[in-house]
């Protein structure tokens, strides 16, 4: 803090709030995603590729260098959350299951592959 003529120390407290958050996607192929996500080969034989509609269709907290992901398309913006702004209730109350509104982003591909996953 700061001294005053008289010896006392003033504290400051600042908060710093980022003005938004901004959520983007690109398209990505990555085999080792597409290997933990589904059978890719034949088990003693047999077919068992329709097991796939079981697969889990998020994955969650897993680091990119370990999926290795190679871009099919370009970083495309999804959502704006305007923390500082007075519009901040009307975009959440919008993307809420009440409010009826669904997003759709417009992913341009890039490059040849085969799309296994959405990047965020």
């Amino acid at each position: 803090g700061d001294a005053t003529p008289g010896g006392l120390q003033l504290h400051h407290r600042v908060r710093v709030v980022p003005e938004a958050v901004l959520l983007h996607v690109t398209l990505v192929e990555s085999v080792q995603l597409a290997r933990r996500a589904s059978v890719v080969e034949a088990v003693s034989g047999l077919d068992v590729s329709r097991i796939n509609i079981l697969s889990v269709p998020m994955f969650l907290d897993m680091d990119e260098a370990e999926v290795m992901p190679r871009r099919l398309s370009v970083k495309t913006e999804a959502l704006v959350l305007p923390l500082g702004s007075p519009t901040l209730l009307t975009v959440l109350d919008g993307l809420s299951v009440d409010g009826g509104r669904k997003a759709s982003v417009r992913l341009t591909v890039t490059s040849t592959g085969r799309a296994h996953a959405v990047l965020t």
